[in-house]
């Protein structure tokens, strides 16, 4: 088969267009311009041919989004505290430092600026999408709860590292 015979889903299919079209979006926004980054590429055609299998768009994403920013060096601190290294979690609403890196505990949270508030369930949804090793791998079903919040962090987030709204993320 032709190589556009493999995508012919992503021109079909508005969910997985915009889901292409953010991974395009993500690729040029967060690598260097001339880094060619195999591995990076590699990841994103593994997450597009997992999407063309009808994976559920949302989840595979988040999967895919916070494994390139592990790849790429950026990839927030869910398990601990950001600033002090503390282990975070058990409360019923988390703070996200975005100039940070991620969480932060109780005690560093006071008086921080650009901080996104979050539940236990969006935390673990992140938490459990940070952990995952493959784009294929089953993730939450849709409406899973907690993805909407973390949906709204990870927009934030990667809008702090490039310095403005993904364009993607605001259509989508």
């Amino acid at each position: 088969l032709p190589l556009w015979a493999h995508f012919r889903k992503f021109l079909l299919d508005e969910a997985l267009a915009g889901a292409r079209d953010i991974i395009a979006e993500l690729v040029n926004e967060l690598r260097d311009q001339y880094d060619p980054h195999p591995d990076l590429f590699n990841w994103s055609a593994r997450t597009l041919e997992s999407l063309s299998q009808g994976q559920d768009v949302a989840s595979v994403t988040l999967r895919y989004e916070l494994k390139m920013l592990r790849m790429l060096g950026h990839q927030p601190a869910l398990e601990q505290c950001a600033e002090c290294g503390r282990a975070v979690g058990g409360e019923s609403k988390l703070a996200f430092g975005l100039v940070h890196g991620g969480m932060l505990c109780p005690r560093c949270r006071g008086g921080k600026r650009h901080v996104v508030h979050m539940s236990a369930d969006a935390w673990n949804l992140l938490g459990v999408s940070a952990r995952s090793q493959d784009a294929a791998e089953p993730g939450a079903p849709p409406g899973r709860r907690g993805y909407g919040e973390a949906r709204a962090v990870m927009n934030r987030y990667l809008a702090h590292l490039v310095g403005h709204p993904l364009k993607m993320h605001e259509i989508m």
